[in-house]
C-alpha cells in the first residue's frame, strides 16, 4: 500500500518540504505523517480524513462529526477498550457498531470489541489528532503531546459504573466518503489479509532475543533503536543506574515536553504530560537557549519548583542539566539530580551523553526519510 505521505503528495496537498519537515518531527515526537502535517498547518484534518477514507476504500469522520457522537452510544464502548485500541462508537444501525479508528486494518480489535459489545463492528477511519482529542474528550484518556488543542467543548459525562446499555438506533453521525451499505458491510478482507501476511512474515525475519546482538556500549544501544521509546528507554536506564531521578524533555513550539524520567529506579508517571514554557525562568530555559550544559544552584523559581516536584520531591541544592543540540537547535534537554554524588563528576559524561543522543536522533529521523521514499 502506497504511504500516506506519497499519496498527499500526488495529490498535490502538501509540497516535499512539508512532507520532510513532518518527517523530522515524527522522528522525533511520535505520532503519524498526517497529524504531523495537520499540527504544521499544511494540511486540513478534512483533508487527511478524505485522504484516508479513499485509502483504506471505507467512510472516514473528523472532529466535527466525532464532537456530536450521541451520548447514549458512548457507553458501548469501555475506557479499556478505547485506551487498548484508540477507537470511538459512532452510531448503532441494527446489529452493526461503527466505529472510529485510527487503524481501520486492526482486525483483532473488531474482533474483541465485536465480542464484548455483541455487534458486528464496521470500521471508519479517523485522523490522529482527532481521535485523540475526542478520546480525551469523552474517555479522560490523556492524549499524546502532538500539540493538538481542545475546544471548550462539553463533555458527556460517562458512568463510572458499568451499565446495560440499550442506544436508539441511527443516531445521526454522518459519515464521509464511501457510505453504500455494499462499502459498510465489507471490511476490505484482501487489505486485512496483506497486513496479516505482512505481520507474520515480520516475526518470521525478525531474529530472537538470543540470536539478535545486544550492543554494550552506550553509542552502541542507541543506535540499535528502532523509535523514539526505545532511545528514550536507554537514556533513562542510564539515568536510573547513576542517578537518583532524572528525565528527558523534548523542545518544542518554545514549550519543553516531558518525554520519559524516573525517580528512584521507577518511571515517573504522567511525565508526557508535564510542560514548562520557555518564557519562564528555569533550569530548562536556561539549558535550552543557551545551547550549554549546566552545573549549578536551582534558582527558586515557580517553574523549576514545578519542575522538580514533579521528579519525585522539592528542588535539589544543585543540578546537572544538558541541551541536546541537532541542526544547531536544541531539540531536547537532559536533566539530573542526586544530592548524595558530585554531579560536577558528571559533566563531561552527560555531555557526552547529550551528544550521543543527539546523534540517534539524526539517525530516527534519516530512517524516517529513507522508509518514506520510493524510487
Amino acid at each position: 500500500m502506497e504511504k500516506i505521505g506519497q499519496v498527499l503528495l500526488r495529490e498535490k496537498l502538501i509540497t516535499k518540504d512539508h512532507l520532510k519537515k513532518a518527517l523530522d518531527h515524527q522522528a522525533l515526537f511520535g505520532g503519524r505523517i498526517g497529524s504531523q502535517l495537520v499540527e504544521m498547518g499544511a494540511l486540513e484534518e478534512e483533508q487527511l480524513g478524505q485522504v484516508l477514507g479513499k485509502r483504506y476504500r471505507i467512510p472516514y469522520v473528523v472532529s466535527k462529526q466525532l464532537a456530536k457522537v450521541p451520548e447514549d452510544i458512548l457507553p458501548l464502548l469501555s475506557v479499556e477498550l478505547a485506551a487498548k485500541y484508540s477507537a470511538i462508537p459512532l452510531k448503532l444501525q441494527k446489529q452493526k457498531l461503527f466505529l472510529a479508528m485510527i487503524d481501520p486494518t486492526d482486525f483483532r480489535a473488531a474482533e474483541e470489541i465485536g465480542f464484548r459489545t455483541g455487534y458486528a463492528v464496521n470500521p471508519v477511519v479517523a485522523p490522529e489528532t482527532a481521535m485523540l482529542t475526542h478520546l480525551e474528550r469523552y474517555y479522560d484518556i490523556a492524549r499524546k503531546k502532538l500539540g493538538i488543542s481542545i475546544s471548550d467543548v462539553p463533555t458527556p459525562a460517562l458512568p463510572k459504573e458499568k451499565v446495560e446499555v440499550k442506544p436508539k438506533e441511527d443516531k445521526a453521525v454522518w459519515l464521509g466518503g464511501e457510505d453504500s451499505d455494499e462499502v459498510l458491510d465489507a471490511w476490505d478482507k484482501k487489505l486485512l489479509e496483506e497486513r496479516l501476511q505482512q505481520t507474520q512474515k515480520a516475526k518470521q525475519e525478525r531474529p530472537s532475543a538470543e540470536e539478535a546482538p545486544q550492543p554494550t556500549t552506550m553509542g552502541g544501544r542507541l543506535s540499535a533503536c528502532p523509535d523514539r521509546d526505545a532511545v528514550a528507554g536507554v537514556v533513562t536506564d542510564y539515568i536510573a543506574k547513576e542517578f537518583r531521578r532524572g528525565g528527558l524533555f523534548l523542545i518544542r513550539r518554545n514549550v519543553a515536553c516531558g518525554w520519559s524520567a524516573v525517580f528512584e529506579g521507577s518511571p515517573v508517571p504522567e511525565f508526557e504530560n508535564f510542560e514548562v514554557n520557555l518564557s519562564e525562568p528555569s533550569v530548562l530555559q536556561t539549558v535550552a537557549m543557551s545551547g550549554q550544559v549546566y552545573f549549578g544552584p536551582v534558582p527558586p523559581s515557580p517553574a523549576n519548583q514545578r519542575l522538580f516536584k514533579i521528579l519525585g520531591e522539592d528542588m535539589p541544592d544543585m543540578v546537572l542539566a544538558a541541551p541536546v543540540i541537532a541542526g544547531q537547535k536544541a531539540l531536547a534537554v537532559i536533566v539530573v539530580a542526586n544530592r548524595k554524588l558530585n554531579l560536577q563528576a558528571y559533566v563531561e559524561e552527560i555531555g557526552k551523553l547529550s551528544h550521543l543522543l543527539a546523534m540517534s536522533i539524526e539517525i530516527l529521523i534519516l530512517q524516517n526519510k529513507l522508509s518514506s521514499m520510493d524510487l
